[in-house]
């Protein structure tokens, strides 16, 4: 089974516009609602790809209960618990400012601030619910949490009985995160230049922040790059580089969720490298196509499939 952790999940207030600037009026087209953090995108995501999985984390108040029915009715299990209720402690809801370009700014609110019982208790019914071997994917933001290291804390508890763990995270998170070894990291380019202090302007550049993290034992690093694709390297140390295939793109919100979405399809199926890269790929692009921050069209998806180019850029040791 697949576990997605969210610390911090939200409501997507989607507000459509012509186009953003600053101390311009911007008149709003038209709205919509969508569920946020980037652990129940994944589970999202999986449910519409057919694979199961269940969603943990704790929710407040009435936007908590509209995020459960959310990825419940996705098809995802649902197994978030409930934090004290009170003035102030809502659920977030963030606002996802998207222009016809197809470019979007995320206005974020912070979120309940999580008492230690409430983690402990996250933590409890992560591991009251989750099997030996299973999956573990910790993803998103946490600063709803004072410690900056919230993930470690969270990997350290799993691992006597996780198979795989997938890490999305950046910043602090992310530098501590690394040092856990997990069994994959998926940063974009700003995360993996902050973690390494390598600037990426090319694909040299890339392998070399790749392959400065040799020493932590990472088995994958799968390392997005917006409409200029992917490159993972993959534990037998080979590295591929995944283009985008071409779509209109309507809202690049949760592109990166569902990339990371295909990467973990593909291990939980068994799939080839190079297979499990096109997925994901695809399951990208098709995201990009959705005007949601979240979700896209699965047989648009695997449409795209044979139109990613995949190249290696690295093989494996000899």
């Amino acid at each position: 089974m697949i576990n997605t952790i969210t610390l911090n999940p939200a409501i997507d207030s989607l507000l459509f516009i012509d186009s953003f600037r600053k101390n311009v009026t911007a008149r709003i087209r038209e709205r919509a609602e969508a569920l946020g953090g980037k652990g129940a995108h994944i589970s999202v995501n999986l449910a519409l790809m057919g694979e199961p999985n269940q969603a943990f984390g704790m929710l407040f108040g009435e936007t908590g209960k509209k995020i459960e029915s959310m990825v419940s009715r996705t098809g995802a299990v649902s197994k978030f618990i409930y934090g004290e209720g009170g003035e102030g402690r809502e659920s977030r809801t963030n606002f996802v400012v998207i222009e016809d370009s197809g470019d979007s700014t995320i206005i974020a609110e912070q979120g309940v601030l999580l008492s230690e019982p409430e983690i402990r208790s996250v933590i409890k019914s992560l591991l009251d619910g989750s099997e030996e071997g299973d999956s573990f994917v910790f993803s998103g933001d946490a600063s709803n949490v004072s410690d900056p290291y919230i993930y470690n804390r969270f990997i350290e508890e799993v691992r006597g009985k996780a198979g795989k763990i997938f890490v999305d995270a950046s910043g602090l998170a992310l530098r501590k995160a690394i040092e856990a070894s997990p069994f994959l990291i998926k940063p974009n380019r700003d995360e993996l230049e902050d973690a390494t202090g390598v600037v990426i302007k090319n694909d040299e550049d890339a392998v070399r922040a790749i392959r400065s993290l040799d020493r932590y034992e990472i088995k994958n690093i799968a390392l997005t790059l917006g409409g200029e694709g992917a490159m993972v390297r993959f534990e037998d140390g080979s590295i591929l580089r995944a283009d985008a295939p071409e779509v209109t793109v309507r809202n690049t919100t949760g592109c990166g969720d569902a990339f990371l979405s295909g990467l973990i399809l593909g291990f939980s199926r068994g799939l080839g490298h190079e297979t499990m890269l096109r997925l994901a790929a695809a399951m990208s692009a098709a995201t990009a196509a959705s005007p949601l921050s979240v979700g896209f069209d699965k047989n648009y998806a695997e449409s795209l499939i044979e139109k990613v180019e995949v190249k290696t850029i690295s093989r494996c040791p000899s």
